[in-house]
């Protein structure tokens, strides 16, 4: 319980929703309100070694760098997973 309540604490609320559209200052409060859940849909994911395809996306994001020429961009590719 208490590594989730940290994990919560980290959650920056005015970063864009993911993928799934749910906001984080959702996410939080549902953390907040049935904690119990969360930590039950993890332990189960963990001792199951099954985990929601939706978690398992990412979004290349390409962030160009002044003074370099876009085909060089790839190089500096960062991969994001859904917040």
């Amino acid at each position: 319980m208490e590594e989730l309540k940290g994990a919560q604490s980290r959650i920056r609320e005015l970063l864009a929703p993911g993928p799934d559209g749910v906001p984080n200052v959702a996410l939080k409060l549902a953390i907040a309100a049935r904690p119990d859940v969360f930590v039950r849909v993890y332990t189960t994911c963990l001792e199951t070694g099954v985990f929601p395809s939706g978690w398992k996306r990412q979004r290349l994001v390409l962030l160009p760098k002044p003074g370099k020429p876009p085909d060089e961009l790839e190089e500096d590719a960062i991969s994001t997973k859904p917040s």
